[in-house]
């Protein structure tokens, strides 16, 4: 895997040897996210290893197009844009990042993770090359449901 700057994408990988933790994940954070994680490179066959890390950096090309074909605005946006890059033949890589928990900053998992387990198939069935053959009811359910928060 290339990094740096040899790469089109690059996503910042807490788990890394290079990578500094100044804090721990509550245990119950940490679990759900493994298996989030789980899920998410299974479903997309994503190109990195930490898919919730929101450090994410592209090439000023690349994103205009990652932009231009990810319908995704929930927080499942972190895995959809390396699933978009990968789609495009976009070289990515992952960098070590100094990371630190905020207790303050919350994200609400039970009331947004069923959301975001819906989205992962979501984001395969709305780019399959078939999609034009779905049904406009179920494209439109898909694409309602890549917008829930």
């Amino acid at each position: 895997m290339e990094t740096g700057k040899s790469s089109d994408c690059v996503v910042a990988h807490r788990w890394l040897k290079d990578s500094v933790w100044l804090g721990r994940e509550p245990p119950f954070n940490l679990a759900v996210g493994r298996v989030f994680n789980f899920l998410a490179r299974g479903m997309l066959s994503l190109p990195v290893m930490d898919t919730q890390c929101g450090a994410r950096l592209l090439r000023a090309e690349v994103a205009r197009r990652v932009n231009s074909t990810t319908a995704v605005t929930n927080r499942t946006f972190d895995v959809a844009m390396p699933y978009h890059a990968k789609r495009q033949d976009a070289s990515t890589g992952e960098i070590g990042v100094r990371w630190k928990h905020d207790r303050e900053t919350r994200m609400p998992i039970f009331r947004v993770i069923h959301i975001m387990l819906v989205t992962l198939p979501g984001i395969r069935v709305m780019n399959f090359p078939t999609r034009r053959y779905l049904p406009g009811s179920l494209a439109g359910c898909l694409a309602r449901m890549n917008a829930w928060d």
